[in-house]
């Protein structure tokens, strides 16, 4: 084995070089999510994501199929905070821009997106309202009158998104290290859930199950002592299934990033 690909092993196994970006071409990813108290029975899987809880959305999320990402607005007409997006572009290049809110009236994004995964609040206030990036079409009160056409939201009171939702960048590649699975609330009953990849023109096939119960475990810890490797360009998402109603559940996966 090269020398310079035993150097690059031992120093990938140092996370805190790795989030100090003192390690060329790796970084470490985190994604979490969280569905709010509103998976029910006869919703079947649905995805780990604020929209779950919003009844101006979708509980399943919907995927672009062209760089139609395009519009940004927020619930409150007092939010004027700067918020930092993180999507691709239809090459599935990853693409970093803040744009700036203006309260109910919508805003263009700089660059549309194909991909949204990530929204932050980088102002000094707290957001009031609630924000949506989106397809561009009608709106009232800031919100989007279509709820196929939302792509992320910041919920009330967190300042970022909360989406167990990811697509690998075009130049890199993911080395899945952990996931996790929780319920939130001791309602009587259980949660089934998938860990499921897609590749570019393909199906979401599943990769892992994981069951949480609130009588027995209602917390799962997955280790992966081989990381998984998912190549670039692969949507992933997490998803849930409840027996009953109004159940929460908690999600997010983590890992090494490569340049490649």
């Amino acid at each position: 084995m090269p020398q310079e690909v035993i150097a690059r092993a031992v120093q990938h196994t140092d996370p805190i070089l790795i989030a100090k970006g003192r390690i060329e071409g790796l970084s470490y990813l985190n994604k979490f999510g969280q569905t709010g108290a509103n998976v029910d029975a006869a919703d079947g899987l649905v995805d780990v994501w604020e929209g779950v809880d919003n009844a101006n959305v979708d509980k399943n999320y919907t995927y672009s199929t062209t760089a139609d990402i395009d519009s940004l607005s927020s619930s409150n007409n007092g939010d004027t905070q700067d918020i930092l997006i993180y999507g691709q572009g239809i090459d599935n290049v990853e693409v970093k821009q803040t744009i700036t809110l203006t309260g109910q009236a919508r805003v263009a994004l700089d660059i549309p997106l194909y991909r949204v995964y990530r929204m932050i609040n980088m102002g000094a206030t707290d957001i009031s309202g609630e924000v949506y990036c989106y397809v561009n079409g009608a709106i009232s009160g800031g919100i989007p009158t279509t709820p196929s056409t939302i792509r992320a939201i910041i919920t009330d009171g967190y300042n970022q998104t909360l989406m167990c939702i990811y697509t690998v960048p075009a130049n890199k590649t993911l080395y899945l290290e952990k996931g996790e699975a929780g319920l939130v609330g001791k309602l009587s009953g259980y949660m089934s859930g998938t860990f499921e990849v897609r590749a570019p023109d393909g199906v979401f096939q599943t990769k892992r199950t994981f069951g949480l119960s609130s009588s027995g475990t209602s917390y799962v810890n997955v280790l992966f002592p081989i990381p998984l490797l998912i190549p670039p360009k692969t949507d992933i998402r997490v998803r849930v299934d409840s027996s009953a109603n109004d159940m929460s559940a908690i999600a997010s996966f983590m890992g090494t990033l490569e340049e490649c």
